[in-house]
């Protein structure tokens, strides 16, 4: 359905408060919505008496993970005009939703839940609180790709991202987990990267799930990025001329240290090498590039942590492309959105994938690639 439509039915569902749309309002097309559009017409539709499609609602809640719908999920476990059983279904999908949300918002009402009073909502938020740490893996918005739900890339609000990474120093930040979703055949740790392409280039790679294109040539020098908003400053949030698309592509963690082996630096640097020779000897065999940059604010002032990049060649690049990527997710609506919010210097609504310090377990190949925990 296009967006006018869902609109539309939306609108005289609840106008003429239509309990049978109410229940077939789940099976509509929502791929033409933003995740922010369709949580609005959930909390809209939440906050009515007149349908049963509560517990449903609360539960879609609990898979998009909006942080938008975390005060009507608290406003309605508190209700009490809405016909419960006793062992109160609804109040214990609410407080699920809220723990799945994962905001510091939600965990305080929850903490609110646990002592209002009543012992059946009490019990079900202290559940949640009491496994809190150990289901962080679960929580929080999500980039979803739309022809696999499985597939998906964890969010957090920016502020908060501070708190988790360096502020100083060169270490490699990046989205690492482990994944054992239905399109592989066993648990493995990945690595999502990131990469910024004209239409074409995105268009092919997309729908073919592996790098291409007419205008794509495997026989240059191709940059990827763990660091999200490395990529952002690059590609000037998807707004720079032949960048307009900006891609998540996943490969395993044991392909990127692959790639990591392969890299020497690109400019001569005496802390890694005894002699411009050897640098220069290295660099004539080796197929990838390596680069410490200044990472950046989402505004794009510069900061004194340092964000690696690695330029990929020849036979390296084209296993990458080709071998190594599992697959190819277009984030750029997500890029939009989030651009959306810094314009408007709204900084704690910008959400970024939540990006942690990916370790490198070889301690001779981490210092061989300059991995210094301070400048």
């Amino acid at each position: 359905m296009t967006k006018k439509e869902v609109y539309e039915y939306f609108n005289e569902m609840m106008l003429l408060k239509d309990k049978e749309k109410a229940w077939s309002f789940d099976e509509l097309d929502f791929t033409t919505l933003t995740e922010d559009e369709q949580t609005e017409l959930y909390i809209q539709l939440f906050n009515e008496t007149w349908h049963k499609n509560h517990e449903n609602i609360a539960l879609n809640f609990q898979v998009i993970r909006n942080p938008l719908a975390t005060d009507i999920l608290y406003q309605v476990a508190m209700k009490y005009d809405i016909e419960e059983f006793e062992c109160k279904p609804l109040s214990r999908k609410c407080t699920w939703a809220l723990a799945d949300i994962g905001t510091e918002k939600s965990k305080e009402y929850l903490e609110k839940l646990a002592i209002c009073g009543d012992n059946v909502v009490e019990g079900f938020a202290q559940k949640r609180l009491d496994h809190w740490e150990n289901e962080l893996n679960r929580k929080g918005q999500r980039i979803r790709h739309k022809g696999n739900y499985d597939v998906f890339i964890r969010l957090e609000n920016y502020k908060e991202s501070l708190k988790n990474i360096p502020q100083t120093g060169q270490q490699i930040i990046g989205n690492e987990f482990v994944h054992s979703q239905s399109f592989v055949t066993k648990s493995e740790t990945y690595v999502v990267l990131y990469q910024a392409y004209k239409k074409s280039i995105a268009d092919f790679s997309v729908e073919n799930q592996i790098l291409g294109g007419q205008e794509f040539s495997y026989n240059r020098m191709s940059w990827i990025k763990p660091n999200f908003l490395w990529m952002m400053f690059r590609c000037g949030w998807a707004t720079k001329e032949n960048q307009e698309r900006v891609l998540a592509l996943w490969i395993t963690k044991k392909d990127f240290i692959e790639i990591l082996n392969e890299a020497t630096f690109t400019s001569y640097n005496p802390k890694y090498f005894s002699s411009e020779e050897e640098w220069k000897k290295e660099l004539a065999i080796k197929k990838v590039r390596l680069q410490w940059d200044p990472d950046h604010h989402p505004k794009g002032n510069t900061l004194n942590r340092r964000a690696i990049q690695l330029g990929l060649k020849g036979e390296v690049l084209e296993k990458f492309g080709k071998n190594h990527i599992k697959y190819i997710m277009d984030i750029t609506d997500f890029v939009k959105e989030q651009k959306h919010h810094l314009d408007n210097n709204n900084l704690d609504k910008l959400l970024v994938p939540i990006e942690r310090i990916i370790e490198v377990d070889n301690q001779q190949l981490a210092n061989k690639i300059g991995i210094q925990t301070s400048n």
